[in-house]
């Protein structure tokens, strides 16, 4: 049986009892993008070769957010907001502390604290739950902290929300307030705020809709239930559905306990999440895990929480990336190549997004063969090589979003727009301006490093450090500060770890010529970008959008299999043409691969 559960009706006598762990999608998301950025990408170009870029991809499929699930853009902030967090006065009434592990290493914890405001059906509850991660990336450590807070009225209804993400020097911060038939948000980065609203119920739920449910109506055994949840840090409402299976010895902290386990499927923006929870019989929270990212939230003490982990650090740029068959040699000068992409758990057709520069080909239901060209200038041969014009139906035109600044492109802001008209002043032709933006940017970012996870662009204007992301997002705030439509492109880029080919989540920037999408890296400079890059989303960044674009990460999270089907490079290297889809599949079992 599945039920429609509202569940916030009794929550004067019942509270959620924390583990926000599952919650750490948004960190996580984010790290695993940046987590090769600059240091790791190949710059295989020959000294001397011309540095002048391809027009090339777009994204046609970016993910379609429903209009009772995104929150749209409002001219008019709200005034007032009510103060809540972890000093807002109150009586304590549940209080819960937990470790946050990936792949069996302590990475951080988790500190929830409930508290009632007033007294009978009056009172307030107010909710404050913190989480901290201490990730390596590439061997640089690094900070992450999602805090969020929740006001309800003694029955359940939501009044106000607040979260804050921080990672190094980069904070933002959300504060939502309901009012009528909506949610209305406040979110700040750098000193920019912006304004949007979500259509919004009272049956509806905040940041800790799945606790709440849980606790106020235990799931039985093979019991279905669905819900909404709102996300911090997207400002989306999610639906999950939680199906619960049995009872089962389940291993925790200080020894097992029988618990629930319950199956959930978070699907926010078209994404689907999975994650596994288990309850006692008083429907706690006392684990979770999301196995796409290896990640378990136990129930502990705040001994243990807080005592400090003699586990090996754990790098997240090792658990995240996708080893390859074999050698790229030289990814910048190949011309074309041809991929096998497999995935038991989702179709790899549907996962890279089709363009003049990217066409997939289904062969199956877990199979696809994606084949990418190469756009740099020198070597693609000209300005339409490298760009199938049997695909230009798959070059989307810009959204008005691409043109416009917002909290992580601050276009507007005095470093970046003095930064964007200190090149190319007399230049008037778009692809020429945003070529040398690239170059502005490679040359002005310096420091190199994973300190950053992701930073807007005014922090990267002042501070000229960072990662993939950095670069992405300066330099599309450079040519949207110059008139040129600029987004970030979110997908894989080829790199060689202690020698082993592999490929790792990676960011970019797509700007537009007028005719067609140039895709630019920042972090090599080449004008362009080779058979090394494999998109699988654009984003102009703009409100729920900010971290919604990087939601395609966890489709892909430890879920694909790639090898090289097939590479054309230089005459002189290769010599010989791409073969066909049919000559592809035929020597499938020759490679030892499912035919």
């Amino acid at each position: 049986m599945i039920a429609l559960h509202a569940g916030h009706r009794t929550l004067l006598t019942r509270f959620p009892r924390g583990l926000f762990g599952h919650r750490l999608w948004i960190l996580a998301a984010l790290l695993a993008v940046a987590s090769i950025g600059c240091q790791g990408t190949t710059t295989d170009q020959p000294a001397g070769t011309q540095n002048k870029g391809e027009r090339t991809a777009a994204d046609a499929n970016q993910a379609d957010l429903s209009t009772t699930a995104k929150a749209e853009s409002t001219e008019v902030a709200r005034a007032e907001f009510p103060a809540v967090d972890e000093a807002t006065a109150g009586t304590v009434e549940q209080e819960s502390w937990d470790v946050i592990t990936m792949q069996g290493v302590k990475v951080g914890y988790g500190h929830t604290v409930v508290k009632r405001i007033g007294e009978g059906a009056d009172s307030q509850i107010a909710t404050h739950s913190e989480s901290h991660l201490s990730l390596a990336r590439a061997g640089q450590a690094g900070q992450q902290t999602l805090v969020v807070d929740s006001l309800q009225h003694a029955d359940g209804r939501l009044i106000s929300v607040r979260s804050e993400i921080a990672s190094g020097a980069s904070s933002t911060v959300t504060k939502g307030q309901v009012d009528g038939d909506f949610m209305h948000f406040e979110t700040t980065t750098t000193g920019k705020t912006l304004a949007t609203r979500l259509p919004w119920q009272d049956d509806w739920s905040g940041y800790f809709a799945v606790e709440q449910s849980l606790r106020n109506n235990p799931l039985k055994a093979g019991e279905t239930r669905q819900l909404k949840e709102l996300q911090p840090g997207y400002n989306l409402l999610a639906d999950v559905t939680l199906r619960a299976v049995e009872f089962e010895a389940t291993e925790m902290r200080g020894g097992e306990e029988q618990l629930l386990r319950i199956e959930s499927v978070t699907n926010l923006a078209g994404t689907p999440i999975a994650s596994l929870l288990w309850t006692d019989e008083q429907g706690n929270l006392r684990k979770t895990s999301v196995p796409a990212l290896q990640q378990t939230t136990y129930r502990t003490t705040r001994e243990d929480a807080l005592r400090e982990s003699t586990d090996k650090s754990f790098d997240i740029l090792n658990a995240t990336v996708i080893r390859l068959n074999r050698r790229i040699e030289q990814p910048l000068l190949a011309k074309q190549m041809t991929y096998r992409v497999e995935s038991t758990t989702v179709d790899p057709a549907t996962i890279f997004v089709p363009s003049p520069r990217q066409q997939i080909e289904r062969v199956d239901e877990q199979t696809a063969l994606l084949t990418v060209n190469n756009t740099v200038g020198s070597v693609a041969g000209g300005s339409q090589s490298g760009y199938s014009a049997a695909n230009a139906a798959n070059d989307d035109r810009p959204e008005p979003a691409d043109s416009r600044p917002n909290n992580l492109v601050q276009s507007d802001d005095p470093g970046v727009m003095q930064m964007a008209t200190s090149v190319a002043a007399d230049q008037t032709d778009p692809e020429s301006i945003a070529i040398a933006l690239e170059n502005q940017v490679h040359r002005s970012i310096t420091s190199k490093n994973f300190s950053q996870a992701f930073s807007t662009a005014a922090d990267v204007a002042k501070s000229l450090e960072g990662d993939c992301t950095e670069h992405a997002v300066l330099l599309a705030a450079l040519c949207r500060a110059r008139q040129i439509p600029a987004r970030v492109a979110i997908g894989l880029v080829y790199f060689e770890q202690q020698g082993e080919p592999s490929f790792a989540y990676h960011m970019w920037t797509e700007a537009w010529t007028g005719e067609r999408w140039l895709s630019l890296d920042a972090t090599i400079g080449r004008g362009g970008i080779g058979v090394g890059h494999l998109k699988l989303t654009s984003s102009s960044l703009e409100g729920s959008d900010g971290y919604a674009a990087f939601l395609p990460v966890f489709r892909v999270m430890g879920q694909l299999r790639i090898t090289i089907a097939d590479e054309a490079g230089t005459a002189e290297k290769f010599g010989r043409p791409a073969h066909s889809a049919s000559e592809v599949m035929a020597t499938r079992c020759g490679w030892g691969l499912r035919c």
